[in-house]
């Protein structure tokens, strides 16, 4: 919790630092807390079950909210919230699935100097992760998200390609 705290009084003093920092960039740097990754079972989170609670805890607590209370937002069917979808909270938990709590706290934000999650290794562990092409719905633009093959190093994902996927 230390470093969550840390990384949200650097995003809260970003005038201090060369270039100002955005919502985007703190939402992206969230999920891949160790602290969110720990107690919103995102280290849990795995190719063939993937755990939904990161992806609907992050969606509605941290970004963009469950939509319908309050809001003039008319869901277009069963399972449209009016800001997203229970299937793009699928396809989210999909998408982060890659990354696992770093208990050495070794892996470093390059921006930040703070500690973040971990990729998944190589090996069995890799295959936890969700490399396929993702599909958002309607309330995202039915945006695809894939990994930039570029990033890859030897077809595995890496912290740059996993971050990428984010976006």
């Amino acid at each position: 919790m230390y470093y969550q705290n840390k990384l949200l009084r650097f995003f809260a003093f970003d005038k201090f630092i060369e270039t100002p920092l955005n919502f985007k960039s703190l939402a992206k740097k969230i999920t891949v807390d160790n602290a969110m990754l720990k107690f919103l079972d995102g280290r849990l989170n795995v190719k063939d079950n993937p755990n939904e609670n990161f992806a609907r805890e992050f969606f509605e607590l941290y970004t963009i909210g469950r939509g319908l209370d309050g809001a003039n937002i008319e869901p277009a069917e069963e399972g449209d919230y009016g800001t997203f979808t229970e299937e793009d909270i699928q396809q989210s938990a999909k998408i982060l699935s890659e990354f696992d709590v770093d208990n050495d706290f070794s892996t470093i934000d390059k921006e930040t100097g703070l500690p973040f999650g971990k990729i998944k290794g190589n090996g069995l562990i890799a295959k936890q992760q969700d490399n396929g092409i993702k599909t958002l719905g309607h309330r995202f633009n039915n945006a695809v998200i894939q990994q930039n093959a570029d990033l890859l190093v030897d077809g595995e994902p890496t912290v740059e390609s996993a971050l990428d996927e984010i976006q």
